[in-house]
């Protein structure tokens, strides 16, 4: 493996987060330090953490929640705002320009601590903040967003680059050699011609005294982050450290990468990682957490809780949405990035999902996943023997797996509203057990239904083939067990339903002109299906026409049922033949179109088909009765 094509590749697409804030913003040494404790008043040092540009109108930072921040332009107090309850402070419409000196002061309790002073630039110092080593073949590092780099080895000029919109740089170059005063220098450019541009430091190739690579931080590190990721030596352990604290101890893979979950990143950590392999150790550059907009999230919540919570950028604002309802309320992320919203009761089967923003700063919401309200799954429609739908409730967006006595015979997904469907089961069987299991997608939490038995009934039967010129077996669907009469013209076969409601029978073949009809006989009971027409083309076939409510003017929606389980889609008709609406069929045999805004009279006639996508029934005829007395 090339590690150095592989630093390349990965920094393209990440950006690398060894933004070493004190040099791009022209700190003072004490800039280094983001949180620094004052015993005596239990605040944090004030830190001005937005990029510090010539021009800018905007500045941000953190201070202690609550306290008071007075803004200075070289020495004067210019504006004053209050940090929210995540630490966070923001202030629009103030121009700094090159050279101002800018400072805050935050007042919290009648104390007061000052932050260290910047000094505005109108171009940055670059940094190179990849080793410099013999057998490197690239070289990355961090300047102003969107400038040009130019990469100078040895004096000659290797490769120019672009920065991206964080500031972050990435040059291939021909691969490092040891030599006599061999350095390495980076050059931001403002202008293609004269003095408007800055040197980095000039940085000395080294030799690999190591039987091991420098580990390196590679993902972006952004307030309101969960996750650290970098590269290593392929095997070592690399131990991670936040602000001086321990948090894990991830493996770098074959290929050198590695990975790791970590709290909640705030505004303007310190991150190392240390790596050890072959009894040997090395630190890999220091990385300061920028402050940005990372995905929110929403952590567990069940029916009628009233705390909500979730994660997010400590001080961002949080608004809280179900799409049952909208906006429920809007809350702050503490300065561990914890939000918590108190409100009503939720409501079973809701789906919530959190928008995140820094109001005057980042105004350009990031919206986190849809989020289920924790739902014990439930069976809605009847299960009855012979049955191949089913319908019910449970937690919005989940997988829905069907069992039947310990045997799973379908899977599903519920939709927004936490409603779920499956149509196509193997058909069930009388007296056996059916539940429900539900899989959350953020956590892979389960919740089973109880327990339903699978009850006889007795039913219409339906052919569920085509019956069409030609045919020569016929199949469909009755009550299990129950003796079948298929009756073609004058002549009449005989087949039993088996225990799913299945049954099958071989017959002459149909030909034009003639007619299908099937009786299923339980005991002293005796059922019948519709008449199916043998359709006049070959290769063809028709659906079963649908059984139409009584409609009443006012009404919102036309009701009805249908025995034919191909069809998919209801449509309606105004009495011309002009389609007004379609609509998808339930899967429990029934149908409603929406209507009232169509069928305005009493007496107006209107047509209703059902159809599968290819052919459709013959249009049932109906009209509209006057409103209800």
């Amino acid at each position: 493996m090339k590690i150095s094509k592989y630093i390349l590749a990965l920094s393209l697409v990440t950006g690398l987060a060894f933004l070493l804030v004190g040099s791009i913003l022209g700190l003072s040494p004490q800039g280094h330090q983001a949180y620094v404790s004052a015993a005596t008043t239990n605040q944090i040092q004030p830190v001005i953490t937005s990029h510090l540009m010539h021009g800018r109108t905007s500045m941000y930072g953190i201070a202690s929640p609550g306290a008071k921040v007075d803004i200075y332009k070289d020495g004067a107090l210019v504006r004053t705002v209050t940090a929210n309850s995540g630490g966070l402070w923001t202030n629009t419409g103030l121009e700094i320009n090159e050279n101002d000196v800018v400072q805050v002061k935050a007042t919290l309790n009648g104390t007061s601590m000052e932050s260290p002073k910047y000094t505005v630039r109108l171009i940055a110092q670059p940094l190179i903040t990849s080793e410099v080593a013999v057998g490197a073949t690239s070289i990355f590092g961090t300047a102003d967003p969107g400038i040009k780099v130019e990469v100078w080895v040895g004096g000659v000029l290797a490769k120019t680059v672009f920065t991206n919109a964080s500031g972050y740089w990435v040059a291939p170059i021909p691969t490092l050699t040891s030599g006599s005063g061999k350095v390495v220098q980076a050059r931001a450019k403002l202008f293609d011609t004269g003095s408007w541009y800055a040197d980095s430091l000039r940085y000395n190739v080294v030799s690999m005294q190591k039987n091991q690579l420098q580990p390196l931080i590679t993902s972006e590190l952004t307030s309101g982050g969960n996750s650290v990721s970098g590269i290593a030596t392929p095997g070592a352990y690399v131990e991670l450290y936040i602000d001086g604290a321990y948090i894990a101890t991830p493996r770098a893979d074959s290929q050198g990468a590695w990975t790791t979950k970590v709290p909640i990143l705030r505004h303007q950590s310190r991150i190392e990682a240390i790596a050890n392999y072959s009894g040997q150790r090395w630190q890999s550059p220091t990385c300061i957490v920028k402050t940005g907009l990372s995905k929110p999230t929403v952590t567990a919540a069940t029916a009628n809780q009233t705390t909500i919570s979730g994660t997010a950028t400590p001080g961002a604002t949080v608004a809280l949405y179900s799409w049952y309802s909208g906006l429920k309320t809007t809350v702050i992320a503490n300065t561990n990035g914890i939000w918590t919203a108190t409100l009503p009761p939720v409501a079973p089967k809701e789906a919530l999902y959190v928008r995140s923003t820094i109001p005057g700063i980042f105004d350009r919401y990031i919206q986190s996943d849809d989020f289920g309200v924790r739902t014990v799954p439930t069976v809605t429609s009847t299960l009855t023997a012979g049955s191949n739908i089913m319908q019910g409730s449970a937690t919005a967006l989940s997988k829905v797996d069907i069992w039947q006595s310990d045997i799973k015979i379908g899977t599903t997904t519920t939709n927004l509203w936490g409603d779920w469907w499956i149509r196509d089961l193997p058909g069930l069987l009388r007296g056996q057990q059916i539940q429900v299991k539900t899989t959350a997608p953020e956590d892979g939490s389960v919740l089973e239904s109880q327990k339903y038995t699978v009850q006889l009934a007795f039913v219409d039967p339906v052919a569920s083939s085509m019956i069409v010129v030609g045919t020569v077996s016929i199949s469909g669907k009755a009550t299990p067990t129950s003796s079948m009469e298929i009756k073609i013209k004058d002549k009449s076969y005989f087949t039993t339903v088996n225990e799913a409601g299945e049954w099958s029978v071989t017959v002459p073949p149909l030909v034009k002109g003639d007619t299908v009809q099937m009786i299923s006989r339980f005991g002293t009971h005796i059922y019948q299906s519709a008449i199916y027409a043998v359709p006049d083309r070959p290769g063809t076939y028709a659906l079963v026409s649908p059984d139409v409510n009584a409609y009443r003017l006012g009404n919102a929606y036309i009701t009805g049922s249908f025995i034919d389980t191909r069809a998919t889609k209801v449509n309606l008709y105004n009495a011309n033949g002009v389609l007004l609406r379609t609509e998808s069929i339930n899967a429990n045999g029934t149908y409603r179109i929406y209507a009232s805004d169509k069928l305005l009279s009493a007496g107006e006639t209107f047509k209703i088909g059902i159809s599968d996508g290819k052919v459709e029934s013959a249009l049932v005829t109906s009209t509209v009765l006057p409103r209800q007395p």
